[in-house]
């Protein structure tokens, strides 16, 4: 973007521009997926970690919402930086983070549990307790990962 604006590009033209170029390549990328992968949503990481460089937050979220495809540092990153006004989709964000990472995790958990641990500092103890019995039904037969849950197995 600085280097449009230095040779004379109009920032808000050359920002949409891009976007669009993104957005084209996403779409690009699902058509090509469709044929193996028919239900996967477009992968929007790359326009997501611009809009997060340009702390537009709110289209960074917008663009997120599933289908959508996204890595897990990114979601994460977002949901970090989202206000209080978004506790909701802060919590969203890094769960769905943390079910994408489990589908690959082992033991002994150590990223996989922080991130527990940082859900569970948004939520009211009611919520908190729910949710972390969900994850203990759900993740059963990852014995370590249940072990390491907040308030013991």
């Amino acid at each position: 973007m600085r280097a449009g604006t230095a040779a004379g590009r109009d920032p808000a033209s050359l920002r949409a521009e891009l976007q669009a170029l993104l957005v084209a390549h996403e779409t690009e990328a699902v058509a090509q997926t469709r044929s193996w992968l028919p239900h996967a949503g477009p992968d929007v990481t790359l326009r997501v970690e611009v809009l997060c460089m340009e702390a537009r937050w709110s289209e960074a979220l917008a663009a997120v919402r599933p289908p959508a495809r996204c890595r897990i540092e990114v979601l994460c990153d977002l949901a970090r930086h989202l206000g209080e006004e978004h506790a909701a989709q802060r919590v969203e964000l890094l769960q769905r983070a943390l079910r994408s990472s489990m589908l690959s995790a082992t033991s002994p958990y150590r990223g996989e549990l922080e991130l527990v641990r940082e859900i569970c500092r948004l939520l009211d103890p009611a919520q908190r307790d729910r949710w972390l019995h969900a994850l203990r039904v759900e993740y059963k037969g990852k014995r370590n990962f249940v072990g390491g849950l907040p308030g013991g197995a």
